[in-house]
C-alpha cells in the first residue's frame, strides 16, 4: 500500500472509476469538469495497493490559514478497511502548518463518528455554516 500525489496523465481514468464506484454523479456527469477540479486542487493524494487506486483525498486551500477537505472517497469494494483513515492522517500531516482544516459531510452517524475519531469536531452548535449549491 502507498499514498502518493495524484498524477493526471496516469491516474485520471482510474480515479474517474473511483468516483463512479461511490456514485458521485455530480463529478462523473462531466469528465472535463472533474479533470479540471482535480488539477486545480491544492493537494490531491491517492491510496494505491498493488497498482490499483482504492481511495483519494483532495483539498482546496490558500496554503496558509485555511484548508478545505473537498473530497475523501474510498472505492465501494474497499470501504471499512482503513483506507479513509490513512488518507485523513496523510492529508492532516501534509497540512499541519495550516491553522484551520474544514470539511462538510452528510449528517450520517457513521460519518460523524469517523471524523470525530480523526480529531474533527462538529460545529453546528458553535457556528452557522452556509452553502449555496448551483
Amino acid at each position: 500500500m502507498s499514498i502518493r500525489e495524484y498524477r493526471e496523465e496516469t491516474d485520471f481514468a482510474e480515479v474517474f472509476g473511483l468516483y463512479e464506484s461511490v456514485n458521485w454523479r455530480n463529478y462523473t456527469d462531466n469528465r472535463q469538469i472533474l479533470k479540471s477540479a482535480l488539477s486545480n486542487s491544492h493537494k490531491t493524494y491517492v491510496f494505491s495497493q498493488e497498482n490499483r487506486i482504492l481511495g483519494l483525498v483532495r483539498t482546496i486551500s490558500d496554503g496558509f490559514t485555511i484548508c478545505y477537505i473537498q473530497d475523501l472517497l474510498v472505492h465501494s469494494d474497499y470501504q471499512g478497511r482503513g483506507v479513509g483513515r490513512e488518507l485523513i492522517k496523510h492529508i492532516l500531516l501534509s497540512n499541519e502548518n495550516i491553522r484551520q482544516i474544514v470539511l462538510m459531510t452528510d449528517a450520517k452517524e457513521e460519518l460523524k463518528n469517523f471524523y470525530s475519531k480523526a480529531g474533527f469536531r462538529e460545529i453546528k452548535d458553535d457556528l452557522s455554516a452556509f452553502v449555496r449549491l448551483n
